[in-house]
């Protein structure tokens, strides 16, 4: 690597995720919103423009200049968002 590459996280974050539907994908955070050194240029490729995290451990803050739109909705592990959840979005 030269040291003109990109620096990112080095802790075995990996880009992985599934297409679930025509417009949702599942899987890997978006890195701060599409600024992510490793992978933020695939997302922007496959036309991403929101993230939710269902993380209940980590609410992350998304950064001030963040090009999708971002949703903590915190969901327990296994679980599905419950409807009140929904409904307060």
């Amino acid at each position: 690597m030269d040291d003109l590459s990109p620096k990112g996280r080095d802790d075995g974050h990996v880009f992985d995720y599934s297409k679930i539907t025509e417009n949702i994908y599942i899987g890997s955070d978006l890195c701060k919103g599409g600024v992510c050194l490793i992978h933020g240029e695939e997302f922007k490729a496959l036309g991403i423009g929101f993230e939710i995290n269902l993380s209940r451990e980590n609410n992350e803050l998304p950064p001030k200049d963040m090009e999708v739109g971002y949703l903590w909705l915190p969901v327990t592990d296994g679980y599905a968002p419950t409807q009140l959840q929904l409904h307060q979005v």
